[in-house]
């Protein structure tokens, strides 16, 4: 197993460059799916239904990838090492940008264009959706700040601003078990668990030290 990990190691780090294109055509498909889906979501045409439930399937891809992102951060505060967290270190970026992506067409497709196209400005909505929209906001925040310019601009307030990314786990969490308790929420839940885990380990061994 550990030769397995290790040939995938060296692939990756080879292939570096090919992984970082097929990103490219992930988020290039869906922006796509985004704009010619919507239109099928707004005028409720024949492929709305497809459209909708593609968009509950990225919801929950949206969540793993959200789990997977805050992986390398939980695994150093636990002084943990493993060569599939080094990989993920290198695509983390990519892989939250692509987070986004599918939260925003979920996002877009389940509540946003609906809302625009019947006209339903209505403030007081669900907990759950302010949840949910409050944690996409704060997630268009960290994509639009995804990038070496950014950091380079920003310094110090780069880091500060994607902290945000504890908050955006517990928006997730509530958006999710306002509604139901089901796999996901369990998933949500368990990675804000260990999230605090890490920040109580990593806080006792500095007590220690």
């Amino acid at each position: 197993m550990a030769k397995l990990v290790d040939i995938f190691y060296a692939w990756c780090i080879k292939k570096r460059e090919l992984i970082i294109r097929a990103f490219y055509f992930l988020y290039a498909l869906l922006f796509f799916i985004l704009v010619y889906g919507g239109k099928s979501v707004y005028y409720l045409d024949a492929k709305y239904s497809f459209f909708y439930s593609l968009a509950l399937i990225l919801g929950k891809i949206a969540v793993i990838n959200f789990s997977v992102v805050l992986i390398p951060g939980i695994f150093k505060r636990f002084r943990l090492r493993h060569k599939t967290v080094s990989l993920l270190m290198i695509f983390r970026r990519y892989i939250g940008i692509s987070m986004f992506l599918f939260a925003l067409i979920h996002a877009s497709f389940i509540r946003l264009i609906p809302v625009i196209s019947r006209m339903e400005f209505v403030f007081l909505r669900p907990a759950f959706e302010l949840a949910g929209l409050s944690a996409l906001f704060l997630l268009f925040l960290l994509f639009t700040t995804s990038n070496d310019l950014s950091q380079r601009i920003l310094k110090i307030w780069w880091y500060r601003l994607h902290k945000l990314i504890y908050l955006i786990m517990w928006l997730i969490l509530f958006h999710l078990g306002l509604q139901r308790i089901s796999i996901w929420t369990l998933i949500s839940a368990i990675t804000v668990f260990v999230m605090i885990a890490s920040f109580i380990y990593q806080y006792l061994s500095r007590i220690r030290r």
